[in-house]
């Protein structure tokens, strides 16, 4: 999966969340200004998890307040598994 695949498929769960279409949530937004609640974005942390194969820990879910930490925080755990598998 690619940087921008990775990108779509959070903005996607994001937006079916906040009830927005995909185009409408930029990296920049916060997720409270998006309408999330925490019980929402764990949910969405849960979604992106499973869809992508990666697991976030309980700090890392404590510290995303923008669309792009979630992003920026996957690409990461997918990158190092990407690293660790062909090691």
């Amino acid at each position: 999966m690619t940087a921008t695949d990775t990108t779509e498929t959070i903005r996607k769960e994001i937006a079916a969340m906040a009830s927005r279409r995909p185009r409408e949530v930029k990296l920049e937004d916060t997720l409270y200004s998006l309408g999330l609640d925490s019980l929402d974005i764990l949910e969405v942390v849960m979604s992106v998890e499973e869809r992508l194969g990666i697991e976030f820990s309980d700090q890392e879910v404590e510290s995303l307040v923008l669309v792009s930490d979630v992003v920026n925080l996957a690409t990461e755990k997918m990158v190092n598994i990407t690293t660790s598998s062909s090691s």
